[in-house]
């Protein structure tokens, strides 16, 4: 997408690297980021005030970091509302009655590494 491309509305969808509250918050609204096109910012939302207190939750660890994460979205969303998120999709896992193992990895849903069958 490029900047200045004349739409009122998208469609679009996000999937993290790894689960930290930065790949959502940061990647999708930190405006210090923003080029002419190819941004994870797909709003050009730019507000320096939202910018400072991202970067000082990025510097915070464990959960200080989720909970300060945690707020900025809701007052991100809240005040400013720079996406309206629609849909949150659900992933269902059927195996037979031979598989056994099945650990559910708690971000990215299951761990194939594990699987074992059962004789």
């Amino acid at each position: 997408m490029r900047r200045g491309t004349p739409f009122d509305i998208a469609d679009s969808g996000w999937f993290v690297d790894y689960p930290d509250p930065s790949q959502f918050v940061k990647a999708l609204v930190d405006g210090s980021a923003i080029s002419a096109r190819d941004n994870s910012d797909t709003a050009y939302f730019d507000n320096a005030s939202y910018d400072r207190q991202i970067d000082a939750a990025s510097k915070l660890r464990g959960a200080a970091r989720y909970r300060a994460f945690m707020r900025l979205d809701v007052r991100i969303m809240r005040h400013a509302a720079p996406y309206a998120p629609y849909a949150s999709p659900i992933d269902l896992f059927l195996v037979s009655q031979r598989v056994s193992c099945v650990v559910r990895h708690p971000y990215f849903v299951r761990d194939y590494g594990g699987f074992c069958l059962r004789r």
